[in-house]
């Protein structure tokens, strides 16, 4: 029967092992004689969406698709059916020089912290970044704020893969503070969630406590009352 003396597997994403929505994953197979018209190849799963062409002759071959949001991220699967002068060949679902495709549809997600929960003009707010996963170094992860204090958008500082920090001089206002992420993408190129997973808002406090009211007990003791703690 056919055998396949040569498979190969690779993605158009700029790291040819991994794959994003929208990457192209190509398989390259040639037979070990002429194969007959449309080999059937399977990739994650499915026939559908695959595109299998010979590639100048019957004894070369490619098939591809392109990766969606809706294929499962995790090794990708495949498998060649194929024959050769009605002789049917064993299905083949390995590729002969190791190379595979790893699916990574996830963006990354970030959970902020911060130094301090309400804080006022002058005070350094130290904002932490945890990442779900390491992030490559350029594009640069990016902030920006909104509501309260506002801040055009600038890059953390790197501690490593998966955190990073930026520390903010707060000024003027009062109210909630909102912090949105952007630029990074992890290593298949996903762009990071905007809304943090969790700290996403921190407290600007610049009103100063006024005198509510003021009593003189029996001792002749004048005791005042604020709008807020002091």
């Amino acid at each position: 029967p056919p055998t396949l003396t040569s498979v190969s597997f690779a993605s158009n994403n700029a790291s040819t092992t991994l794959a994003k929505a929208g990457n192209i994953v190509t398989i390259s197979f040639t037979g070990s004689r002429n194969l007959d018209v449309n080999p059937v190849v399977t990739i994650g799963g499915t026939t559908s969406g695959v595109t299998v062409a010979s590639a100048g002759s019957q004894l070369n071959w490619t098939a591809y698709r392109t990766i969606t949001a809706n294929d499962s991220s995790g090794s990708l699967s495949f498998q060649i059916e194929f024959s050769a002068l009605a002789v049917v060949g064993v299905p083949v679902t390995a590729t002969t020089d190791g190379s595979a495709v790893t699916v990574d549809t996830v963006a990354p997600t970030a959970a902020l912290t911060f130094s301090a929960g309400t804080v006022r003009g002058g005070d350094s707010q130290t904002i932490t970044a945890t990442l779900s996963e390491p992030i490559v170094d350029s594009p640069a992860l990016a902030l920006s704020l909104f509501g309260a204090n506002t801040l055009a958008t600038t890059t953390f500082t790197k501690t490593d893969s998966t955190h990073y920090s930026f520390v903010h001089t707060v000024g003027t206002g009062n109210g909630t503070t909102t912090v949105a992420l952007g630029a990074a993408t992890d290593v298949a190129g996903n762009i990071i969630a905007s809304a943090p997973t969790s700290g996403a808002n921190f407290m600007v406090e610049n009103t100063a406590p006024t005198i509510t009211g003021a009593i003189i007990t029996g001792g002749k003791q004048v005791v005042v009352s604020y709008s807020k703690p002091i």
